[in-house]
């Protein structure tokens, strides 16, 4: 075999197997817990503040964010710079999204289409899971559920009361995950979002009102 044919077999095995192991969760079982409720965003919370970076390729954005509950699963984020421009100005509920303001390096339907989707997964992750399948990652230490849509599994506290992680894959691979952090009465005080097949994060710092 050429050098060159073994490189194209090698590449072509490791893409197979890095797809085969990129959804790590194996163990499944089913438990009912209909009377708990899974959420990484909490609704009683009527408004949050938060520092934020935003980085696209060679693009960089800073400023604050302000995610406030409107009632009826809806939210309104706004993202805006130090002097007071808006990058963004969304609606996201769980049926319809809307967008009010954007800035005009951002009006890019792919872009928005992704910003609005990943704002939806963040907030919209309400779950009153009835019965679904628990999964568990020997390598995360932790249990993983799938209660809608199989794109994304639901990584779990030790106490299965507060989300960590949300993996978003693809049919062979993972794609994003949302991370959160929590402070000590429960509420997220740091959240990020990253994607793995563009370069594009997002930080999130909650500002703590005195």
């Amino acid at each position: 075999m050429s050098k060159i044919k073994f490189l194209i077999f090698f590449a072509t095995i490791s893409i197979f197997f890095n797809s085969c192991i990129s959804h790590r969760f194996v163990k499944q079982d089913y438990f009912v817990c209909s009377d708990r409720v899974y959420r990484a965003f909490d609704d009683t919370v009527q408004s949050n503040v938060y520092t934020t970076t935003i980085d696209l390729y060679k693009n960089h954005f800073s400023g604050i964010s302000i995610i406030k509950y409107e009632g009826n699963e809806t939210y309104r984020v706004v993202f805006l710079n130090e002097m007071g421009m808006k990058f963004f100005d969304f609606r996201i509920g769980r049926d319809t999204s809307e967008i009010l303001q954007i800035f005009s390096a951002l009006d890019k339907k792919a872009l928005t289409n992704i910003l609005i989707s990943d704002f939806g997964t963040v907030l919209m992750n309400t779950h009153d899971l009835g019965e679904t399948k628990l999964l568990w990652s020997k390598a995360d230490k932790c249990h993983a559920i799938r209660p809608e849509d199989p794109q994304l599994y639901y990584i779990l506290a030790s106490d299965s009361t507060h989300v960590l992680r949300i993996d978003r894959f693809s049919k062979y691979r993972k794609l994003t995950e949302y991370n959160f952090s929590y402070d000590s009465i429960g509420q997220i005080n740091k959240f990020n979002v990253h994607h793995r097949n563009i370069r594009f994060t997002m930080n999130f710092e909650k500002i703590l009102k005195h």
